[in-house]
């Protein structure tokens, strides 16, 4: 749900110029070449992102945005970085070089001229996919359900062949770059330890294999209690969707309608659910909403609003390149922290849900939970697969790892694996999804702990300064630990949703 469009649009806007060669390496003094770096880094994130939300606001505009004088930016080696780096002692400017030094291999990599030429002819057979995410969740006739599901089919076997061409041509770049498979590369740009992230990950593959799977079709993802939903759905309308929502900014000690914010409402996002701009924080956040009626879009809101929470409650430091999440792990943990308030019995109290609605809504987010993480499982492991051979039997390779890892029966009919967005715009992405559950649930169990529980005040000192404030300049173990008290782990989640102990 973060950064709709942000690899097929942002950095693709960010064209690289001849004409500026003025900077890096530079002048000897690091702490003015430094500098230089980041207004750089900075002038590109702000204009790129303001391109993005007008691409995704205004659609019909076909917007050309103009390319950027960042050739240096995109110059800037390892070498030359490890060499800056050796000459800087303030740890502040080491971690402002890191970040800059990330943002400059992303776009290296998405503006190589085969992969950028593949992400536009992905990106517009994209926003034909019909729009299934609140089907998938209120829909009670599983024959529509099965009927809508095909109706992907189509633009699926459009899009599988490019897919697989963009893969390669990642690991051609990946190659020429670092000597390097893409994916392993961009690890270590992603804001966390991929060895501590990786022993993470093992533990909750241990944990869910050591449990029965049960076996469903992609149709009847989270067909969990229609009923409920039926009823959740006259509960809570779509009109006051964005209202209840609001409460997380209230939460968090914000105005329930920020001056800075800029919300426009759509219809159809193909590209997720919401997408969510980080334009200038904290002075300009843009979002954009699908209110609804019912369960799946009031969390999904809650979520959304929880990355635009974490943007306004940026505090400006010297290094503004950190406008983009130095680790989007912790700005998805943030808003998965968010997002659990619409589930929670304490929230829900507050609304006048019964105890026997709310014990029935706690059973659904467990299923839901437990769903999800199986297909974040699923979907790491393929995409795995995808990089390490886009020219192999893919297609076997999805349904055996669907079928083991997810219990979805996927069946041949169509390359379903080709409509997964974050294999086309945001590689690795659904490792920062299963971090970001473990993340919400260690933090729940604290402010659960506090003074007056999970919505007390003591809670909303500790979730506004230690969880939310900064956020996006720290890498993800220095999050967790300031988050939660305690060094990364799931165990709250393995014990709370797997009911591990």
């Amino acid at each position: 749900m973060r950064w709709a469009l942000l690899s097929a649009v942002v950095l693709l806007v960010s064209c690289p110029s001849p004409s500026n060669r003025s900077l890096p390496p530079g002048p000897d003094d690091p702490a003015k070449n430094l500098a230089l770096l980041d207004v750089f880094a900075d002038r590109v994130q702000i204009e790129a992102m303001r391109a993005a939300w007008e691409s995704a606001t205004n659609p019909h505009l076909n917007v050309r945005p103009k390319p950027f004088g960042i050739k240096p930016l995109l110059d800037l080696t390892d070498d030359e970085v490890m060499a800056l780096n050796s000459r800087l002692s303030d740890p502040r400017q080491t971690q402002c070089l890191q970040a800059i030094h990330s943002l400059a291999l992303r776009m290296q990599s998405e503006s190589d001229p085969a992969v950028a030429e593949l992400l536009a002819a992905i990106a517009p057979l994209r926003e034909q996919i019909p729009d299934l995410s609140r089907v998938f969740t209120d829909e009670p006739e599983l024959p529509v359900r099965k009927q809508l599901w095909y109706s992907q089919s189509g633009i699926a076997r459009q899009i599988a062949p490019l897919l697989r061409q963009l893969v390669s041509a990642r690991n051609r770049w990946a190659w020429r770059h670092a000597r390097s498979q893409y994916l392993e590369l961009m690890k270590a740009h992603r804001g966390y330890d991929p060895g501590r992230v990786e022993s993470l990950e093992i533990v909750v593959r241990r944990a869910l294999g050591s449990r029965a799977i049960p076996k469903t079709f992609p149709w009847e993802y989270e067909y969990n209690d229609p009923a409920l939903s039926a009823r959740m759905a006259s509960m809570f309308d779509e009109a006051h969707c964005l209202r209840r929502a609001s409460f997380v900014f209230e939460l968090l000690g914000l105005p329930a309608k920020p001056p800075a914010l800029q919300v426009s409402e759509l219809k159809q996002a193909s590209f997720s659910f919401f997408a969510f701009y980080p334009i200038n924080p904290p002075g300009e956040q843009g979002i954009t909403v699908r209110p609804g009626a019912g369960i799946a879009p009031h969390w999904s809101a809650f979520h959304e609003y929880g990355h635009a929470a974490m943007s306004l409650l940026t505090a400006p430091a010297s290094c503004r390149t950190f406008r983009h999440p130095v680790s989007p792990a912790v700005s998805e943990g943030c808003a998965k922290i968010t997002e659990r308030l619409f589930y929670s019995e304490e929230w829900l109290q507050s609304q006048r849900v019964s105890p026997s609605e709310i014990q029935l809504l706690r059973r659904w987010e467990r299923a839901s939970e437990l769903t999800r993480m199986r297909a974040i499982l699923a979907d790491i492991e393929f995409e795995r697969v995808l990089y390490r051979d886009p020219s192999g039997d893919v297609m076997g390779e999805y349904i055996a790892i669907e079928h083991k890892t997810a219990g979805v029966e996927a069946g041949r009919e169509f390359p379903a694996w080709a409509l997964e967005r974050h294999l086309a715009f945001e590689p690795l992405a659904r490792v920062d999804y299963l971090l970001a559950r473990c993340a919400q649930a260690a933090v729940y169990r604290r402010l659960r702990r506090l003074p007056g529980g999970l919505l007390g005040e003591a809670a909303q000192r500790v979730l506004r300064e230690q969880v939310f404030r900064g956020a996006q300049g720290l890498r993800f173990e220095e999050w967790f630990r300031r988050a939660t008290g305690a060094e990364p782990n799931c165990t709250a989640w393995l014990e709370d949703v797997v009911q591990v102990r």
